[in-house]
C-alpha cells in the first residue's frame, strides 16, 4: 500500500507526490522472499512513524484492505429506492434511471 503526501495544503507536504507507487509488502515479500521488518505511516504533514511489521499488524490491514475491497464493490450496486410519480417527473435525472415512473 502506497501512502503519499497530503497535497491539499497541509505543511510539509504541499504539492510532493511520490513519483512511482511503491510495492506493496506482499509485494515486497514475493519479490525477496523476506517480509520487511518495519514500515514508514507518512502523516499529511510529511512527518514519518516508522511501524514494526509484525504479524497482529499485517493480519489487520490485511482484514481493512479485505473490507475496503468489498465496500468497493458495493458501490456499484443500484440504491434501492421507491420513488413516487411527482417526484420523477420532475427529477433532473429521470433519463438515467431505470426505476422511473412515468
Amino acid at each position: 500500500m502506497c501512502i503519499e503526501r497530503c497535497t491539499h495544503g497541509s505543511a510539509g507536504g504541499v504539492g510532493k507526490r511520490a513519483s512511482a507507487p511503491r510495492p506493496a509488502p506482499t509485494q515486497l515479500e514475493e519479490r525477496h522472499g523476506v517480509r520487511p521488518p518495519y514500515g514508514y505511516v507518512v502523516l499529511g504533514t510529511g512527518q514519518r512513524h516508522r511501524v514494526e511489521n509484525d504479524a497482529k499488524l499485517r493480519a489487520w490491514v490485511l482484514d481493512l484492505a479485505g473490507q475496503i475491497r468489498e465496500a468497493r464493490m458495493q458501490l456499484n450496486r443500484p440504491l434501492p429506492v421507491r420513488p413516487k410519480p411527482n417526484l420523477c417527473r420532475s427529477c433532473g435525472q429521470k433519463q438515467n434511471c431505470s426505476l422511473r415512473i412515468g
